[in-house]
């Protein structure tokens, strides 16, 4: 009987799934305390998990990588946030199938049992493989040795326990990636050589690879003696040749009674040339070897650098890391514009969005002339609302990667800042009924403005979230810690003081995530993100009940206009 845990915070669908699979003869246990997933996972050891992602406390991709970490039990995401950038997130934390809500409970058994089937049935009766020493744990898809575990992830696993399926054998590239994804259809080289590459720098890590092929190169190529046991071995046809040829003329010049003192001062030089010979060849094999090692430890491109070649076959080898070298220039160069496109077409996709947004502000401004005591008017304005924000929030988090090169350092009024981002929020002050402190902020800042600007604003959009309506939003500047800092104070809900140590955590919602089930718990981890690369400081008190105060150091790089 397989064991389900069922990670979903609405207590209707999670008690209809477990039922529902518990009629199939499954064993399913629903989740309760969301801030302890982990402590349950490892209590109940399920072998599937259905994992909602809009959670309490932290949403389900932060829980499926901490999963991740030391167990790859498949993982099927339930949600109704199914738009691709979703999908393509849960697939890349680690997810093996992604269901939308509203669903089918036939069509959840259906993907429940082809998972679990692909997972346990297929795998073989064997739980352990190993080669060199090395365990291979097929129900973890950890690697024992010498004393050392190392995790590996889904992909690796599967390439691993491939090769040494086929140990011995050469397997293709075609036939790794139809057993990875069953298909190669959306799949190129370029992925399985990156995946490839991760597993063996783990491998390197615990000394598997590094001991397994170092060993070897040790043993021949070795410093000192074993160096020139080397080189000899590498010459032993011509030293044989050069010794069976003089061997040849001491056995014809016995039979003939020729004196063997005329023939010593002929052994005597024979033997001098080979010495020469030996010293000269062991010498320029010697400085090739060292040449060679240090082009390994240069992670620059050494081709065009590489020895002399002195016959045909040197020239072909040569020719060759030549041709893998420009394979690998390519395949770099297509992961960067493949990167790049991805970036451009998210990026694409928030500008697009934005122009049903502005048709449906020009829609909601119709309906309010037509009849504006309409009482759903309100919350739609303010959902749109919300929507603009996540929304530019997805486009920040885009920027983010290439934040360094994008800020511009300059002298701007903060008092200009701050007005901007109340500005463009004065709708929802005007919804909520809240009321504005505003003491004007008269100091010059050398900054960025508009990634200042966007942390300001997202500092006012939490504020306003877990402000209660008649409440009050506090602008100042104040004396803390020895420096002048930016004040924004609200007397909302406040934080739990256990959560305030990991507001700036990403995906960390905290007890509050329970007042707003779509929080995402990005948009204080991008602030900090942000106030970090501009050198300036955040941090935050809060208390429950009585509201909470953000400050911002901006004094490294401020200025009195005075």
């Amino acid at each position: 009987m397989y064991k389900i845990l069922i990670v979903e915070d609405d207590e209707t669908i999670a008690g209809g799934l477990k039922n529902h699979l518990e009629k199939w003869n499954y064993q399913a246990e629903c989740m309760t305390d969301f801030k302890d997933v982990m402590g349950k996972f490892v209590e109940f050891e399920p072998q599937l998990v259905l994992l909602d992602i809009v959670l309490p406390f932290f949403n389900g991709f932060h829980w499926c990588q901490e999963i991740r970490k030391i167990s790859k039990v498949p993982i099927i995401f339930l949600s109704s946030a199914n738009d691709n950038m979703n999908i393509v997130m849960a697939m890349n934390m680690g997810g093996d199938e992604f269901i939308e809500k509203p669903f089918d409970l036939n069509v959840v058994t259906a993907k429940v049992q082809a998972v679990l089937r692909r997972t346990y049935e297929f795998r073989g009766t064997a739980d352990v493989m190993e080669w060199n020493g090395a365990i291979l744990n097929l129900a973890d898809a950890t690697v024992l040795y010498q004393d050392q575990k190392l995790e590996l992830s889904k992909n690796e696993f599967k390439i691993l326990q491939i090769l040494l399926e086929n140990t011995g054998k050469i397997v293709s590239r075609e036939s790794i990636m139809t057993r990875l994804w069953d298909s190669n259809e959306f799949i190129d080289d370029n992925t399985l050589t990156v995946n490839v590459a991760r597993l063996r720098k783990k491998m390197e890590q615990i000394g598997l690879w590094r001991k397994d092929h170092h060993k070897k190169r040790n043993r021949i190529y070795g410093g000192g003696m074993k160096l020139l046991i080397a080189f000899l071995k590498d010459k032993t046809r011509e030293i044989s040749l050069y010794a069976g040829t003089v061997g040849i003329f001491i056995v014809v010049a016995f039979l003939y009674n020729i004196r063997m003192d005329a023939l010593k001062y002929a052994l005597l030089l024979v033997i001098l040339w080979l010495f020469l010979y030996v010293i000269t060849e062991y010498h320029r094999f010697r400085k090739k070897h060292l040449l060679l090692e240090r082009f390994k430890k240069s992670t620059q491109e050494c081709t065009k650098e590489l020895p002399e070649c002195r016959n045909l076959l040197e020239l072909d080898y040569q020719e060759l890391l030549g041709i893998f070298d420009e394979k690998i220039l390519e395949l770099k160069s297509e992961a960067r514009i493949k990167g790049q496109d991805l970036s451009d077409y998210y990026g694409m996709w928030v500008h697009q969005i934005k122009t049903p947004i502005a048709a449906m502000h020009i829609l909601l401004q119709s309906v309010e002339d037509e009849n504006p005591a309409l009482p759903e008017l309100k919350e739609m304005k303010m959902e749109l609302f919300k929507m603009e924000q996540y929304v530019e929030m997805v486009l920040t988090y885009l920027r983010m990667e290439d934040m360094s090169g994008d800020l511009q350092f300059e002298k701007v009024s903060l008092d200009k800042i701050l007005k901007q981002s109340v500005r463009k929020y004065s709708q929802m002050f005007i919804l909520q009924k809240i009321r504005l402190d505003y003491r004007p902020v008269e100091r010059i800042v050398l900054t960025d403005e508009k990634w200042l600007e966007f942390v300001t604003e997202q500092i006012l959009s939490n504020a306003l979230k877990y402000t209660k309506n008649g409440g009050e939003i506090r602008i100042c500047l104040e004396e803390k810690r020895g420096r002048e800092c930016l004040v924004i104070e609200d007397n909302g809900i406040g934080i739990q003081a256990e959560d305030l140590p990991r507001v700036f955590e990403k995906g960390f919602t905290g007890y509050n995530g329970r007042a707003d089930k779509k929080s995402t718990g990005i948009g204080l981890y991008l602030c900090k993100k942000i106030m970090d690369k501009m050198g300036h400081k955040i941090w935050i008190d809060s208390e429950v009940g009585k509201g909470t105060r953000v400050y911002l150091e901006l004094t490294r790089k401020e200025w009195n206009p005075e």
